[in-house]
């Protein structure tokens, strides 16, 4: 509906908008109306007093096109974070040997990774295996629920929009002149490391699919300023550049503790001295229950077997293991869903 609004910057009556869609004046007025009441909508009086509508500063991100906008957040969580909580009954009773069985075989015959098997019940439970590659699915951000890609790496930027300042700011990183971006999806994380530190050379490495997004669909209008390349790679067993700084921005949740501490044991070998890494996380406390939208995606994260959110302690102890002497973190506000750990290496 705000896509079909913002085609009209001069604004449009609930009766017009209703004509145009074959939709019902009467509920069409009533639901901008309560958008206008959120200030989504601006409602004005035009001639013989009838109703006209204008997005807002605030509606704008409701338009699925605006830099930022929540579009695709909502309909994840419609369409896929609902679903995925209504299964939480499931996996109590199952147990998570049980339940894993199950959605590893609902989520590897939607692409056809996978030999069809029975019906849900008639399935075992008992001792399931996990396909190989199927944890590299989870970490590659496999479209589970049939989502488009694009709409998916949408959310991913809207997700870290309002908090874009902060995150590349929360240390300081001018010290760091070759970084790569292992996971960064399209590259917003990467473009605004450039801008913000322009002697900085970042390397974006994904997987092709999104590397072919981020040259496609997701290049800033000021791309050919910025000092950023793209590589294309999976991490776990691809070569990894060589940098002063590795950046993981909602990536190593996917993986097992046993994992993460190979990936950064590698790096370790591979960083000279002062080198770092950042981990970008939504943290736990360490009594495990953190601000609300921690314990919420670790709930939606162990729903779809796609990781589970970790304690500062959790990861300060396997960086510790890995060989990093230094470790600090800087946690975010309660609204937030990013906390920020640098491990440095002596």
């Amino acid at each position: 509906m705000f896509d079909k609004i913002a085609a009209h910057p001069e604004g449009i009556s609930a009766a017009r908008l209703a004509e145009q869609h074959s939709w019902s004046p009467s509920y069409t007025a009533r639901l901008l109306d309560a958008q206008a009441s959120f200030g989504l909508l601006k409602k004005t009086l035009g001639p013989d007093n009838i109703g006209i509508y204008h997005i807002t500063e605030t509606g704008k991100y409701m338009v699925s096109d605006f830099q930022g906008s929540f579009d695709g957040i909502f309909t994840i969580f419609s369409k896929r974070v609902m679903k995925s909580m209504s299964d939480i009954p499931d996996l109590i009773k199952s147990g998570e040997e049980g339940y894993k069985a199950q959605w590893v075989s609902s989520q590897l015959q939607t692409d056809g990774s996978a030999d069809k098997q029975g019906p849900k019940d008639q399935q075992p439970l008992a001792e399931p295996k996990m396909p190989e590659g199927c944890q590299e699915k989870c970490a590659a951000g496999c479209m589970k629920s049939g989502m488009k890609e694009r709409r998916m790496y949408q959310i991913m930027e809207a997700l870290m929009y309002p908090y874009r300042d902060d995150i590349v700011r929360a240390f300081d990183l001018s010290g760091f002149k070759t970084v790569v971006d292992i996971g960064g999806g399209t590259g917003f994380l990467s473009y605004n490391l450039s801008r913000t530190y322009p002697d900085m050379k970042v390397t974006l490495m994904e997987l092709p699919k999104a590397i072919k997004a981020a040259k496609e669909q997701f290049q800033p209008p000021d791309f050919d300023k910025l000092n950023v390349s793209y590589l294309e790679g999976n991490c776990l067993k691809d070569p990894i550049p060589d940098a002063s700084l590795y950046v993981f921005c909602k990536v190593v949740h996917y993986f097992e503790e046993k994992k993460i501490e190979e990936l950064m044991r590698k790096l370790h070998e591979k960083l000279p001295s002062g080198g770092a890494i950042m981990l970008i996380e939504d943290l736990l406390s360490p009594m495990r229950v953190g601000q609300p939208p921690a314990n919420c995606f670790d709930l939606l994260k162990m729903t779809e077997k796609a990781g589970q959110n970790r304690t500062i302690e959790e990861y300060g102890s396997i960086l510790e293991r890995c060989g990093f002497a230094k470790f600090k973190c800087i946690r975010s506000n309660e609204e937030s869903v990013y906390d920020m750990m640098m491990a440095i290496k002596d």
